[in-house]
């Protein structure tokens, strides 16, 4: 039963992913695990049909806290991308470089893996190496440097904002996948940040409905793994994490003039690191103790 310092509780971690997901490098998902909400929220979406009366409350509450984070981030991050790109993407990259060695308990000791173990660590590595190697041909380039670019696009434009939604969906259910990173790396960071600061109503229930759609499927595939695959999910998302500091660390590269940005970019991926570090302790000290699920077909899930 939820009281209402939980409630409280709960839209401040939901603020706290709503922010971090909109930043680039860092996976909001990882606030949730990190705040031990993570595996409750996952297999609370992916049974909703059969837990949304008793769980209403938190779920309302995580939910409206994480679209009040992504509003609050999507203004800074405008003025940062604009004015600061440097300093946003290597706080970005300090960000997530704080969070590793969160994930790597999580996903145990990193000896006496299992070859399923050692594929999933390599596939999520090998995601983020693709990703980086098509941004740098331009493979995966939209071209939408803007607002006004990406809705000047017709029917094509409709079809990406669904993709934006979709991948923000994504990294919200699958820590390590930090979906900024993803939508900067094809592109569309820019005009989703700009749309949403200017209240694009065309935009907002586009990228709302392509979110929405992958919150619903792609969470009975994450709890699903985590029920059945949970070392090797964690050692997924462990890849995924480190294979994204390659493309914000080459990202920030290709910014700065080494000469006159080397302290600037050391100082805030400091920071980053700082401030990940402290997200990471804060949520260790008050992170509560999961409830065992009831329903075991929604996913008990194991040690």
């Amino acid at each position: 039963m939820e009281t209402g310092i939980s409630s409280v509780r709960n839209f401040i971690v939901g603020a706290l992913v709503g922010v971090t997901s909109m930043l680039p490098g860092i996976s909001g998902a990882v606030i949730a695990v990190c705040f031990g909400i993570y595996e409750r929220l996952v297999g609370d979406i992916a049974c909703l049909r059969k837990v949304w009366k008793k769980e209403f409350f938190f779920l309302a509450a995580v939910a409206l806290g994480i679209l009040f984070g992504m509003f609050l981030a999507a203004f800074a991050l405008d003025f940062l991308l604009e004015n600061y790109r440097l300093i946003a993407i290597f706080l970005s990259a300090g960000l997530i470089a704080g969070q590793l060695p969160m994930l790597y308990r999580h996903a145990g000791a990193l000896s006496r893996m299992t070859p399923m173990n050692i594929a999933a660590l390599a596939i999520g590595l090998g995601i983020m190496i693709v990703i980086f190697a098509l941004s740098l041909t331009g493979g995966i380039d939209a071209s939408g440097t803007s607002e006004e670019e990406l809705l000047s696009k017709g029917v094509l434009s409709y079809g990406y904002m669904i993709v934006i939604g979709l991948i923000m969906a994504i990294s919200k259910l699958m820590p390590g996948i930090s979906g900024a990173t993803v939508l900067l790396a094809i592109g569309l960071m820019d005009p989703l940040t700009s749309g949403m600061t200017g209240m694009n109503l065309t935009l907002l229930l586009t990228v709302g409905a392509g979110l929405v759609i992958g919150v619903l499927v792609f969470s009975k595939a994450v709890n699903h793994a985590l029920v059945n695959w949970r070392r090797s999910t964690y050692l997924l998302i462990f890849g995924l994490t480190a294979g994204s500091l390659l493309v914000l660390l080459y990202d920030g590269y290709s910014l700065g003039s080494w000469t006159q940005d080397c302290a600037v970019a050391a100082l805030t991926f400091a920071v980053g690191v700082i401030i990940s570090l402290i997200l990471v302790k804060i949520g260790d000290r008050c992170k509560p103790c999961e409830e065992e699920k009831e329903d075991k077909a929604c996913g008990s899930l194991d040690g």
